[in-house]
């Protein structure tokens, strides 16, 4: 199922997409797992809005938006791109509790942590600050009926930079 992200008016949307590349392209990945997960990103991510029809809303297609500002602005792009595995963990953590369809509070249940830690492991997928323990997310697989595996894949050789002496 997809979800459609609205912001409130064109003025915020105007104010969005002015914010530096880094802030952007953090943006852009959120809002692009919420266009697929939709509620299931869970908080801090999502919340419901109450009274949205109050409001002016501008449609948002993070994918559209991201593939033209990375052609028209490099440092978005590798800010985008360096986002890459972050949220492509996020995303495994999410498909695993919504194939369980499970809520943050049942899995925090599970694993035996109160909600907002839940909420804290997926939110820090997408942080450079700190991420998840591997213990950590075998106990997050674990509460969702999985098996956490770590799988290292080729790279484009052309996109490899050998090693600094």
């Amino acid at each position: 199922m997809s979800y459609q992200i609205v912001f409130y008016n064109q003025q915020v949307q105007a104010l969005i997409e002015s914010w530096p590349a880094g802030i952007a392209a953090s943006f852009v990945r959120i809002t692009e797992q919420m266009a697929t997960t939709g509620p299931n990103l869970g908080l801090p991510y999502t919340k419901p809005m109450s009274k949205l029809s109050q409001y002016k809303p501008v449609a948002f297609n993070p994918s559209t938006y991201a593939q033209k500002r990375r052609k028209s602005d490099a440092i978005f792009a590798v800010a985008y791109d360096a986002l890459e595995d972050e949220f492509a963990a996020l995303a495994a953590l999410l498909e695993a509790r919504a194939s369980a369809g499970l809520t943050q509070a049942e899995v925090a249940a599970r694993m035996g942590v109160s909600q907002p830690v839940v909420a804290q492991i997926e939110s820090s997928l997408s942080k450079n600050d700190h991420s998840p323990s591997l213990h950590t997310l075998r106990r997050y697989a674990s509460a969702c009926g999985m098996k956490l595996i770590i799988q290292m894949v080729a790279v484009n050789p052309a996109q490899t930079q050998p090693p600094a002496p």
